[in-house]
């Protein structure tokens, strides 16, 4: 049974190979190859929380989940979740290129960014992760105005 973690896994395995692989023919566009299947890993990975009443999550932009995903977290991972939107939106921009003028990630940065994603998904992938983020009953710690 494949899932939004297995798929994670997948794309970040991908994107290994393609930095690893780094060769003439790819010239110039292999960072950003490894950049784009790292940023879906990511992606990927926060999927596994949009379940239940979350699941409206799905059909909000990567920014809006990415800024959600501290709420969702256990408090352990409040430091991960900030880390993740930050190399999501590192990884997103990087993908942006201006006129042309932009570098492409460095072999150096990817490495980091796909540590990082390897750190999220076995976050989300501990036995006990559903019990402590609620699962698929998990809401934001944070209340609206008007609810209580």
């Amino acid at each position: 049974m494949t899932g939004p973690l297995t798929e994670a896994r997948s794309a970040l395995g991908e994107s290994r190979a393609v930095l690893a692989r780094a060769d003439a023919a790819m010239s110039g566009r292999w960072p950003r190859a490894a950049a784009a299947l790292c940023r879906l890993a990511l992606e990927q990975a926060v999927q596994s929380l949009w379940t239940g009443p979350n699941a409206s999550l799905t059909q909000c932009s990567g920014k809006v989940q990415m800024l959600c995903l501290p709420e969702y977290l256990p408090d352990e991972h409040r430091n991960l979740a900030l880390r993740t939107h930050l190399a999501w939106a590192s990884l997103s921009n990087a993908l942006h290129v201006d006129a042309g003028y932009e570098l492409a990630p460095t072999s150096a940065e990817l490495v980091t960014w796909c540590a990082l994603a390897d750190e999220l998904i076995d976050a989300l992938d501990q036995p006990g992760r559903r019990a402590a983020t609620g699962g698929a009953n998990a809401a934001p710690r944070f209340t609206t105005p008007g609810s209580s």
